[in-house]
């Protein structure tokens, strides 16, 4: 019981961050391509996002725990993180590419991306 507290307090901590980041990442974007923010698309990726890290966070824990080596959970969850954009929860939730589908200024694109990758 113990472990599984401390494993959703240590995943809560990492996704608070995550979810003030992404909100950043959007308010920023947004003065860059004007008109092109859609707040209930944005409050829904932030969510997302910051329920993904838990999950991976508490997985990683708990898998460190069974297997008694970390080395398994790091591989694990490195498994996840990149083959997550792969499954329908990746193709659903493209997270800042809402953002810039309606948008056909390149440069600011572009500089948005830029920002996106400093994240």
């Amino acid at each position: 019981m113990l472990l599984h507290s401390k494993s959703i307090v240590y995943s809560a901590g990492m996704s608070f961050p995550v979810f003030v980041i992404y909100n950043m990442y959007y308010i920023v974007s947004s003065s860059i391509l004007k008109n092109n923010y859609n707040v209930k698309v944005a409050l829904v990726n932030y969510v997302l996002l910051s329920f993904v890290m838990l999950v991976i966070v508490y997985i990683t824990m708990m898998l460190s725990v069974i297997y008694k080596k970390p080395i398994f959970a790091a591989i694990i969850s490195l498994l996840i993180v990149v083959f997550a954009p792969y499954t329908i929860f990746g193709v659903v939730t493209n997270d800042y590419t809402v953002i810039f589908r309606r948008n056909k200024n390149k440069e600011a694109l572009k500089l948005a991306t830029y920002i996106r990758s400093l994240i």
